[in-house]
């Protein structure tokens, strides 16, 4: 009987990492713990004791990820650059580029490795990883390359809208906490090149110059970018629409040099030197060579350094004549990597791969059927079939929740595209690699290239093809995670119940229950309604949101391109799609916020041309009298003031400060939010107004891109001072307010403190 020590020994590190979100114990206290178990161990293995032994063992694996997490999310060292984060001048950061860079059509990121900063003229020695940012196309860097950057050190944007990106935690799961945005490439000078240890500079970037200087020489087009993509990972020159059509069709992986792309290249290294009659003890030790150059070709993507990991230990376990578990192969490498670095454990890129490679090896071999009455060379045939059909199938049911999860959307023709594109694509890989090996033969290279070539067109061509299918992907708000986890215990149920049908009376139960859940949540979700008015953090823009139950909903917004930015797509639709709103009922566009034209103020005065009368009777539903009514006012700009009356008082929304003195006092006891622009000028004149009007709450949703104009804290405090209080989205994010029958309720997205 198998044993999986070693996928008990991950899930036991994995439950550490997960604690140690929110236990925040002392680090040395911590080390002393993780010691004394690991002597207890060592005493249990000393004495035979196996209860001792793997309680030790078990406890200091849990212990290990809370330390672990622990050092590497929350506990800097105090020359850490971090501690430099948000300084109010400029400064130079000398350091050294540890990841290849990202460049886009509209910027380039550079990750470095900080060693100085000069601050004041006065050099400091930092450590830690910055994120570089230009705005602009810029492809004079490259891996191991050292730099100096000059700029104003900042803390990584954190979340600024309900469901959406939260570009800190995604900057901190790769171990950065500071980052630095310049405009002009000349804030950022080239110091060396290939700055790396002699590994890097002496043979992997004269090896990837010579890789790509082959391709540059023999293949032509958007296929000579694409080749460099699928075998090093060289994706910077890759055509932006190639790389939509592969992220859109599910084939981006081909990209990253997926694990895959590992496989075909160390089994055509291998079948070469079988063919030239190396012994096997030799192949298998080259073989660990050719993994290690080839991890450092690619920059050691995450990707590669996973599926190298695991192909690594199965030779080291061929060599030391040990048949290991695929499984606890997979498990080692989870473990090896998690112990490394156990923020890993949040990288969406390693779930899914290891998510992949788990499915293939757990479920593939029970589905393949057994042939035994044909010739080998149709078993062999047929069983390869199957593999390709039901790998695909196989891999996507396993990474559909997690694609959903983190990304709101589902490929549905991958299924299809993985088939058609990775085995022509794998064709692409393995000629590739015999033509770097016979560059130097003129006509056999020749003859190669031709053939690599038709296959990386062919490779295009499918996807250009598949992602012109109408339907290409399914979006979706975001599972919950009990959902996700009766998914998973339904597909292995159903995979055991195909294997014994005593399971499948665990299926049916299963499934049961899942209903049953899934049916109690609307229940609740029906019992909880209550109307709800969200103003979005939309930067210089505006935004607002208004939700009657049952399925009434109107946006507001003037959101639109901000800096190559488009605020309707990255933030606007990522929100509907996570509140599960599908249709609109009403999409408005609001008046300028920072307008100052006083011309277009005296003509804009709001007037009613467009006032919506009593909500229909179905977006009051029975028993709930607070559903309202809502009225927008437009002028030739757009709209300038939206007023929503719910049961015991008004939200008002105002595109400019002057439209104040357009509010009757009159009835104003009722005025319970108000809803204005960031104030470019001193609004003490407005002072006299906002205390006749007494709202109880004052929500100021946009700010400017730069440092901020007026004093806002002098502004809260004299709002305090006559008993309103303000939220502004600069500082809270995106604000929601809850009405209920009598009151109502504030969410923020950065709550206060």
């Amino acid at each position: 009987m198998t044993r999986y020590h070693a996928i008990a020994a991950c899930l036991l590190l994995i439950f550490g990492i997960m604690m140690g979100t929110t236990l925040h114990p002392s680090d040395f206290v911590m080390f002393c713990i993780v010691i004394l178990f690991f002597i207890l161990g060592l005493i249990g293995l000393y004495r035979r004791s196996k209860i001792l032994m793997f309680t030790a063992a078990a406890c200091c694996l849990v212990l290990l990820g809370i330390f672990g997490y622990n050092l590497l999310a929350t506990n800097f060292p105090p020359n850490h650059i971090s501690w430099f984060n948000d300084l109010p001048h400029e400064m130079t950061v000398t350091g050294q580029i540890v990841r290849e860079p990202d460049l886009r059509p509209d910027k380039t990121l550079l990750t470095i490795k900080c060693d100085t900063l000069s601050m004041m003229n006065l050099p400091v020695p930092v450590s830690g990883l910055l994120m570089v940012r230009i705005n602009r196309f810029d492809d004079r860097f490259n891996y191991a390359d050292r730099v100096r950057i000059t700029g104003y050190v900042r803390t990584p944007i954190e979340r600024r809208n309900f469901h959406g990106f939260d570009y800190r935690r995604y900057l901190m799961l790769k171990r950065i906490n500071s980052y630095v945005s310049v405009k002009h490439g000349d804030n950022v000078c080239l110091i060396e090149s290939g700055a790396g240890n002699r590994l890097i500079s002496g043979l992997i970037i004269p090896l990837r110059k010579y890789i790509l200087h082959v391709f540059e020489k023999h293949i032509s087009g958007s296929e000579r970018s694409l080749i460099a993509g699928f075998l090093i990972g060289e994706t910077r020159f890759i055509p932006q629409q190639i790389y939509e059509h592969f992220r859109d069709t599910g084939t981006l992986h081909l990209l990253a040099v997926s694990g895959s792309n590992v496989v075909l290249v160390v089994g055509t290294v291998m079948f070469l030197f079988r063919f030239a009659g190396a012994p096997r003890k030799i192949i298998q030790m080259l073989s660990l060579v050719v993994i290690v150059i080839f991890c450092q070709l690619s920059f050691n993507q995450p990707s590669v350094v996973r599926a190298s990991l695991m192909i690594g230990l199965v030779i080291i376990g061929q060599l030391v004549y040990r048949r290991g578990n695929l499984l606890n192969v997979i498990a080692v490498a989870a473990l090896l990597i998690l112990l490394y670095d156990p923020m890993m454990l949040y990288d969406v890129g390693f779930q899914l791969s290891f998510a992949a490679a788990f499915s293939l090896i757990y479920f593939l071999k029970g589905f393949i059927p057994k042939q035994r009455r044909y010739p080998r060379w149709k078993r062999w045939l047929s069983n390869f079939s199957w593999m390709v059909v039901l790998s695909s199938i196989i891999v996507q049911l396993m990474v559909a929740p997690i694609l959903a999860y983190y990304f709101g959307t589902i490929p549905l023709i991958t299924f299809v595209s993985n088939l058609l594109v990775i085995p022509v694509s794998s064709a692409a890989v393995i000629l590739s690699m015999l033509l770097i090996l016979f560059a130097p033969v003129p006509y056999l290279s020749g003859m190669i290239a031709i053939v690599a070539q038709f296959f990386l067109f062919a490779s295009i061509k499918l996807v250009d093809w598949f992602a012109s299918m109408p339907v290409v992907k399914l979006n979706m708000a975001a599972p919950d995670l009990i959902h996700i986890v009766f998914y998973y215990a339904t597909l292995f149920t159903v995979f055991a119940a195909f294997k014994k049908r005593q399971y499948l009376k665990f299926l049916v139960i299963l499934l049961l229950i899942w209903s049953n859940i899934y049916v109690w949540q609307k229940v609740a979700d029906g019992f909880d309604r209550a109307p709800t008015a969200t103003i979005l953090d939309l930067g210089r823009q505006a935004g607002l949101h208004l939700h009657i139950p049952p399925d009434y909903d109107m946006v507001m917004t003037n959101a639109g391109q901000q800096g190559g930015f488009d605020q309707i797509d990255r933030v606007i639709k990522p929100y509907l799609m996570g509140e599960s709103i599908t249709d609109l009922d009403r999409w408005e566009v609001c008046a300028p916020t920072n307008s100052t034209d006083r011309s277009l103020l005296e003509r804009s005065n709001p007037v009613p041309i467009d006032s919506t009368p009593e909500l229909p009777h179905h977006a009051k539903p029975e028993g709930q009298s607070n559903a309202g009514s809502v009225d927008l006012f437009k002028s030739q700009q757009g709209i300038e003031m939206a007023r929503y009356d719910f049961g015991n008082g008004t939200l008002v929304w105002l595109s400019k400060w002057e439209l104040l003195h357009d509010l009757a006092p009159a009835g104003s006891e009722r005025l319970e939010i108000l809803a204005l622009p960031y104030p470019y000028r001193a609004v003490s004149e407005y002072l006299e107004i906002l205390t006749k009007l007494n709202p109880k709450e004052i929500v100021i949703y946009n700010y400017p891109s730069t440092r901020s104009h007026v004093d806002l804290d002098f502004l809260s405090s004299e709002l305090q001072r006559i008993g309103i209080t303000m939220f502004d989205t600069q500082k809270h994010g995106a604000i929601r307010f809850r009405f209920g029958r009598r009151s109502f309720a504030i969410t923020c997205v950065v709550p206060e403190g």
